[in-house]
């Protein structure tokens, strides 16, 4: 993926039940290094409970929880 991209990012845990859990939001990739990717937030996250859950936060993400946004325009 190149700088820029439109992608979703996994949030939450995959198996634990409850506030925050298993959801996608939508960000742009903005660096990457290794096995994490930098991404800007492209919208509020309501469910977040550690911290990182407005538009325009960038957060650090292992890369298997990023993916490319195929609705994007």
């Amino acid at each position: 993926m190149r700088l820029g991209t439109k992608v979703l990012v996994h949030r939450g845990g995959h198996d634990a039940p409850g506030p925050g859990c298993n959801r996608w939001v939508h960000g742009v990739l903005v660096g990457a290094y290794g096995h994490q990717c930098l991404v800007r937030l492209s919208e509020d996250d309501p469910d977040d409970t550690v911290g990182w859950n407005k538009k325009g936060m960038v957060g650090n993400w292992e890369r298997s929880a990023i993916k490319e946004d195929g609705c994007a325009s």
